[in-house]
């Protein structure tokens, strides 16, 4: 087998390829394929290609393997076949591939090696307590970054159908927030999203309430403690906050997917962007979805994932939908065209389609300034 240690790789690799998906992310919120094609096609392909040349090709067992890299923050050691940047290089694969094959429709003379690399690259370390920092570096001290779960969040790269990679999702999140002596408030966001992922509703509302009402001053300022300012830290969380009422990939769209419901029963939200070019607004009343609307800017298809009872039905009637397993439906519009979803069970009050403000929950309000 190769030694790792004679490879003088770079030691921070995957930043480029975090910025990349925040690109597509501008890509699949808008369609706007100038995008792809201007921008993100030629450096997201820079990007990969830097990959390449410092891969290690196992040639005994035919896997690609990645040599010594740093997984941001941890101030352990490092280690080969850093889960950090398994998990950019994956996505940055996956995606660029799709982009040539499927979006652009590129005649690109890379692509095979793309695929070939996509098709050996070693799977993620894990160990006992679920993802590691690296291939024999078990995440063994408390800190405050996410970035040996890139695959969990933001990256989503877990299946979640598949119950096996769930619960490794879980126990390594668990993992991570459990050692807690080194944990600021920079991670409640990101366990929060990751929680509304794996439908952890009281987990994902909690982070952001411990979030406020141990870091937010009374100002409404925040600062990491001794590490002083962190600007990623409340962007992040209005985030997370509208993650928990709606969750958009390219594989449908999730409504109230982190909401409470012994803390909130009413909750609504109005034209919240989501993957797929669609702007959707709903509303949930004692603890159950009321409706859903969608309006189309490209006319992509879309699957609607709700806790709304079937049968389902659409206004306008001419909007047909095809209900999967009695928990989704898929739907078709062209562009500019909107519908509205509800439930036609017999034993469902007629909806009530006005958005107002919900009363919330007196015993988590949060009133900005010194507290009397």
């Amino acid at each position: 087998m190769t030694d790792f240690a004679i490879f003088s790789s770079p030691t921070v690799v995957g930043n480029l390829l975090w910025t990349c998906q925040l690109y597509w992310l501008h890509y699949r919120y808008s369609l706007n394929t100038s995008l792809l094609s201007d921008g993100l096609y030629p450096l997201l392909s820079r990007a990969v290609n830097f990959y390449t040349h410092f891969q290690v090709d196992n040639g005994s067992d035919h896997v690609i393997h990645l040599p010594i890299t740093f997984s941001p923050e941890y101030p352990g050691p490092k280690g080969p076949d850093t889960n950090y940047d398994l998990a950019l290089y994956r996505w940055g694969l996956k995606t660029i591939v799709h982009i040539a094959k499927d979006l652009l429709h590129k005649n690109e003379p890379r692509l095979s090696v793309w695929e070939d690399s996509l098709a050996r690259l070693t799977d993620y370390p894990v160990d006992q307590n679920g993802y590691m920092i690296a291939r024999g570096v078990p995440f063994a001290i408390s800190h405050r970054h996410f970035s040996h779960l890139f695959m969990v969040w933001p990256l989503n790269l877990v299946d979640w159908s598949n119950k096996s990679e769930v619960n490794l999702a879980e126990k390594s999140v668990d993992h991570w927030i459990g050692m807690g002596s080194s944990l600021t408030g920079f991670c409640r966001p990101a366990v929060s999203v990751m929680s509304s992922l794996m439908g952890r509703r009281h987990s994902a509302f909690s982070n952001i309430t411990f979030l406020l009402d141990k870091y937010i001053l009374p100002n409404t300022f925040y600062h990491e403690g001794e590490n002083g300012e962190c600007g990623e830290t409340p962007p992040m969380a209005a985030s997370a906050i509208q993650d928990m009422m709606l969750l958009s990939s390219k594989d449908g769209l999730w409504i109230f997917p982190g909401v409470d419901d012994t803390v909130l029963q009413d909750v609504a939200f109005h034209q919240l962007r989501a993957e797929g070019a669609f702007l959707v607004s709903s509303k949930r009343v004692s603890g159950r979805t009321d409706w859903v609307f969608i309006q189309s800017e490209k006319g992509e298809p879309c699957t609607l994932y709700s806790d709304m009872k079937f049968p389902l039905k659409a206004e306008p009637n001419t909007v047909q939908l095809h209900s999967f397993n009695n928990d989704s439906v898929s739907i078709e519009l062209k562009p500019g065209r909107s519908v509205v979803v509800y439930s036609a069970a017999q034993d469902v009050p007629p909806p009530d389609f006005t958005i107002r403000p919900s009363p919330g929950n007196k015993k988590y309000y949060n009133f900005w300034g010194l507290h009397g």
